[in-house]
C-alpha cells in the first residue's frame, strides 16, 4: 500500500559516452545503489516481511546530472519513488557509508530552489505538489510542499525552532494555504505523543515516526537475510526534521483520512492511523514529486 501509486521502472538512461562507476544488474545504475536498496526493500518485494518501502519496489530514471564543483561537473544519480541516490565522487572509498548520498529534495521543493552545486541554486516555480495522498487533482485542499514554507526551518540555526515538548500530544493542523490550527481530538490517536526531540534544527518527533526511524526487522545483505537488525541510519535516509508534525485531512485511495505529516531534509514521513499495521507510517513519494517539480 502506497500513499501514491508507484511509477513503473525506467530503463537506466545515461548520456552518450558516459559510464557508471560500478556496473549493477536489474536496472540499477551502480552496485552501491543496489546494495542500499536491497537491505531494506528486497525483503519487502520478496514477501519476506510486511512493512512500507524505504525506496520503492523498483529503480527509476538514472542520469549524469550537472553539479558544479565536482570532477567533470557531473554526478551519477538515480531516482526512486521515495528519494534519489547520488554518487558525487566515484573514486572515493566505496565502503564508506556516505559514498552514496541522498539529495536534500524536500528542502529544495519547500524553498523553491534547486541545488545544482554546493553553493549554486536555480530558482524554480513553487512546488505545488501534495505531500501525501492522491494528489491535488483528486484532493485540491491537501497540503503541498509550499504549504510548509512558513513553518519549516530553512534559514539556518534558530529559524522556526520549536521548544522541546516531549510527552505532549500532537494537535497542530495545517492546510494547503499553510494556515496552522489545532484539534485536541487528533492528539488522541495512538502514536501521536511526542517521543523525541531533534536538537539540530529544533523539532519534536511523534512516537509513531520515532518507532519507524528506529525500526528493526529483516534485512538483506550480500544475498543473505538477517532478522532483528536496524533497517537504516535514519539521519542518512531522512536527514533531520525541518518542521514540526502537523495533522491534515487527505484523500488516500479515494478515502479521506487523518494524516500526520512531518518534513525532513531529504524525505517526508506520514502517519495514517487507519492503515494496516506495518503501513501506518510511510515515507512520502519524494522522488516522484521532485522529478515532476524540476
Amino acid at each position: 500500500m502506497l500513499l501514491l501509486a508507484a511509477f513503473m521502472a525506467a530503463a537506466v538512461m545515461l548520456p552518450a559516452g558516459s559510464s557508471t562507476s560500478s556496473a549493477a544488474p536489474d536496472g540499477f545504475a551502480d552496485k552501491a545503489f543496489l546494495d542500499i536498496w536491497q537491505r531494506t526493500d528486497a525483503p519487502v518485494l520478496d514477501g519476506k516481511t510486511q512493512r512500507s518501502w524505504y525506496w520503492g519496489p523498483t529503480p527509476g530514471r538514472a542520469l549524469e546530472e550537472a553539479y558544479s564543483g565536482l570532477k567533470g561537473g557531473k554526478r551519477l544519480v538515480q531516482y526512486f519513488d521515495k528519494a534519489r541516490m547520488e554518487i558525487n565522487n566515484p573514486d572515493a572509498d566505496r565502503k564508506n557509508e556516505w559514498f552514496v548520498t541522498t539529495g536534500l529534495l524536500v528542502v529544495e521543493m519547500v524553498t523553491g530552489k534547486q541545488q545544482v552545486g554546493d553553493k549554486a541554486f536555480v530558482p524554480r516555480q513553487a512546488a505545488e505538489i501534495a505531500v501525501a495522498g492522491d494528489g491535488l487533482t483528486d484532493d485540491p485542499d491537501a497540503p503541498t510542499y509550499t504549504s510548509f514554507r512558513l513553518v519549516a526551518s530553512l534559514g539556518g540555526p534558530g529559524n522556526n525552532r520549536a521548544p522541546n515538548r516531549m510527552g505532549q500530544a500532537v494537535t497542530a493542523t495545517i492546510n494547503r494555504a499553510g494556515q496552522v490550527g489545532s484539534s485536541s481530538a487528533l492528539g488522541l490517536y495512538p502514536g501521536a505523543k511526542l517521543a523525541a526531540y531533534s536538537d539540530v534544527l529544533g523539532h519534536n518527533i511523534p512516537q509513531a515516526m520515532w518507532d519507524f526511524l528506529n525500526l528493526k526487522g529483516t534485512v538483506q545483505q550480500d544475498g543473505n537475510l538477517s532478522t532483528n537488525q536496524p533497517l537504516a541510519n535514519w539521519v542518512f535516509v531522512m536527514g533531520y526534521p525541518i518542521s514540526e508534525p502537523y495533522w491534515a485531512r487527505v484523500k488516500i485511495g479515494g478515502v479521506f483520512n487523518d494524516a500526520l505529516i512531518q518534513l525532513y531534509e531529504r524525505r517526508t514521513l506520514v502517519y495514517v492511523p487507519a492503515l494496516d499495521k506495518g503501513w501506518q507510517v510511510q515515507i512520502g513519494n519524494v522522488g516522484q514529486h521532485y522529478q515532476r517539480w524540476i
